[in-house]
């Protein structure tokens, strides 16, 4: 009795077709669940956002901000210790009562500089895999450089303790338009700047930028999630860019695509100072925060190709 079985070009052909398929359907798998976790990550977001304007209601529409030992950064130092201390997000946290929805989806970098943490309120809470948190609360163009959502650092040396204040949300000349918080590019401290060493930590060697760097390589494909203001969340295309050479060494640049909107994104008014000496070098010293996408260009930012 014979027996019929595939020839070797039939079973060719099957695997050939498999593989076209597989071709075809596994990036359409990848893209629908990147998808996801950007409405998730939007989700977050507006939780976020919500909490912050709880607390507002109850702080007499001040925004929160950040308490601890040490001497506080000036200008664009970062060189503040906050252990003991009390950051945004833990002055938000008993609006939350969920401490999952500050770690992002597609965000699961794990680094020693997010530190391992016990949270008030939530006792016995702790992030022993050191895994950075993916939301950055609107720190200005420029972390301690001014303009965004904190005041002028106070420090007593008396007691080593320092304060950065928040501001009068009152005040935001576009609330609508301001950023509260969202995706962050500086993880290990929890901001949200457009001039700013980007800690993207998937992105970028501990050396520094390779050459490689592109848009893509941001999260959500350079869609970043934000909150504002007003309380509504979405999403803003974002580009990224580097400055070679500064008085810091290279500064990276994540900025909204579309330049008139930074300013509303992250100045808390037209006319908040920004502190641009640390970056430059005296090149630029305290300018409107309206101003300083008028001189980004004057920076020689290598912006990334898509």
């Amino acid at each position: 009795m014979k027996i019929k079985g595939f020839t070797l070009i039939e079973l060719l052909v099957v695997i050939a077709i498999i593989a076209i398929l597989a071709a075809i359907l596994f990036p359409v798998f990848a893209q629908a669940k990147a998808a996801a976790k950007k409405t998730a990550c939007l989700s977050n977001t507006k939780q976020i956002g919500t909490a912050v304007l709880m607390y507002l209601n109850d702080a007499d529409d001040m925004t929160p901000g950040i308490y601890g030992t040490g001497i506080p950064g000036s200008g664009t130092s970062q060189s503040v210790s906050t252990n003991p201390g009390v950051d945004v997000w833990q002055l938000i946290l008993p609006y939350t009562k969920n401490m999952n929805i500050f770690f992002a989806p597609e965000y699961t970098v794990q680094n020693a500089s997010c530190v391992e943490y016990t949270f008030p309120g939530l006792p016995g809470y702790t992030n022993p895999t050191n895994q950075c948190m993916g939301y950055g609360y609107n720190w200005g163009f420029i972390p301690f450089a001014g303009g965004g959502l904190f005041g002028d650092p106070t420090y007593d040396p008396t007691s080593n303790l320092y304060s950065i204040p928040g501001v009068s949300a009152t005040s935001a000349d576009n609330p609508s338009g301001l950023a509260v918080w969202a995706d962050t590019t500086s993880p290990a401290q929890y901001s949200m700047a457009a001039l700013d060493e980007i800690v993207n930590l998937e992105i970028l060697s501990p050396s520094g930028p390779t050459g490689n760097e592109r848009n893509s390589q941001l999260r959500h494909n350079g869609s970043f999630n934000l909150n504002y203001l007003d309380g509504h969340a979405k999403s803003l295309q974002f580009k990224a860019g580097t400055i070679p050479q500064t008085p810091r060494g290279p500064v990276y640049v994540a900025i909204p695509s579309n330049l008139t909107l930074a300013n509303s994104v992250y100045c808390l008014s037209d006319s908040a100072t920004v502190d641009l000496s640390g970056l430059t070098g005296g090149q630029f010293g305290q300018i409107p925060c309206n101003q300083v996408t008028n001189v980004i260009g004057q920076f020689g930012v290598q912006w990334w190709p898509n």
